[in-house]
């Protein structure tokens, strides 16, 4: 999972939960200090949209690109699979 720990959409703590929670599938959480929702699009934006929080109150998010985080997002995800080639790779053949 990467997200930005500025997000407002998505808190990081939720992710966290799915990481090491107590309901927990396992994985990897990748946090960026002061990103915001989508700052992985290849397109710059900061805008703010309005959506309903948790409690039906109107509230207002940001999304907000942030190319070094989207940088690092990308190196990281491209190194997962090149992990993961490597090791089928050397597999033994059933």
């Amino acid at each position: 999972i990467h997200i930005g720990e500025a997000d407002d959409w998505t808190p990081a703590a939720r992710c966290r939960g799915l990481v090491d929670g107590p309901f927990a599938a396992g994985g990897r959480l990748w946090l960026y200090p002061g990103a915001f929702h989508d700052f992985d699009l290849f397109v710059e934006q900061d805008l703010r949209v309005q959506g309903l929080g948790e409690r039906g109150e109107v509230t207002a998010r940001r999304l907000k690109t942030d190319a070094a985080a989207r940088e690092l997002a990308v190196a990281r995800v491209l190194a997962f699979f090149d992990e993961g080639v490597a090791a089928t790779s050397t597999a033994s053949p059933p």
